[in-house]
C-alpha cells in the first residue's frame, strides 16, 4: 500500500497462481495519480516475492487498458505471448486480456 498525506494511493495484490508464481493487481488513484506510486508498489511486491522465494510475477491487463500496459512494460513486465480472449466488460464488449511475465 502507498499513502501520501495519511490517504490510501494505491495499493497491490499478489495471488500464488501456480508453483513458482504469483498473479498481481495494481490499483492506484486515477483522480488525483500521485507520480512514483506505482513504482513504489511493484519495487516492494518484487523484493517480497523474491524474498519467498517465488520465480516470476504475471500480470493480465485488458487490451484497451493502454496505461495499464505501458505501466506493466515500464516496470519490466514482457509479454508472455499468451493472449486470453475471455474477458467480458459490463457494457457486454469483449476484449482479450495481454499477460506479461517478470522473472525474479
Amino acid at each position: 500500500m502507498v499513502e501520501q498525506a495519511g490517504r490510501v494511493v494505491g495499493f497491490q495484490g499478489l495471488f500464488d497462481v501456480s508453483e513458482g508464481v504469483l498473479s498481481v493487481g495494481s490499483f492506484t488513484d486515477q483522480q488525483n495519480p500521485v507520480k512514483g506510486a506505482g513504482r513504489a508498489l511493484i519495487e516492494h511486491s518484487v523484493k517480497a516475492a523474491k524474498e519467498q522465494g517465488f520465480q516470476s510475477i504475471i500480470a493480465k491487463i485488458t487490451s484497451d487498458n493502454a496505461s495499464g500496459l505501458g505501466y506493466y512494460s515500464r516496470s519490466g513486465f514482457i509479454d508472455d505471448y499468451v493472449i486470453e480472449r475471455d474477458h467480458q466488460r459490463a457494457d457486454g464488449r469483449w476484449v482479450d486480456r495481454i499477460v506479461k511475465r517478470m522473472a525474479l
